[in-house]
């Protein structure tokens, strides 16, 4: 799981680590859920553009929201 410190950020980091199984934790990176899957190789993807410098994130606009292409809530949670 050192891949996710290295290459992610703290929310993208945590949102594919939540969803690791809990039998595959050690074993590497794979899900259950094919959209999760997905989901997780999208994160993966921004946060190489953003090593690479082509993403820069903005307050609403990160790795994580990007990648699963939903907007933040916007106001008062």
């Amino acid at each position: 799981m050192s891949v996710l410190h290295d290459q992610l950020d703290y929310r993208g980091s945590w949102w594919v680590r939540a969803r690791v199984p809990a039998n595959k934790a050690n074993s590497g990176l794979s899900f259950a859920d094919p959209m999760v899957e997905e989901a997780a190789k999208n994160i993966f993807k921004v946060a190489c553009k953003q090593q690479a410098g082509e993403f820069k994130p903005q307050r609403e606009k990160d790795v994580l929201t990007l990648a699963l292409g939903n907007p933040e809530h916007p106001g008062r949670v």
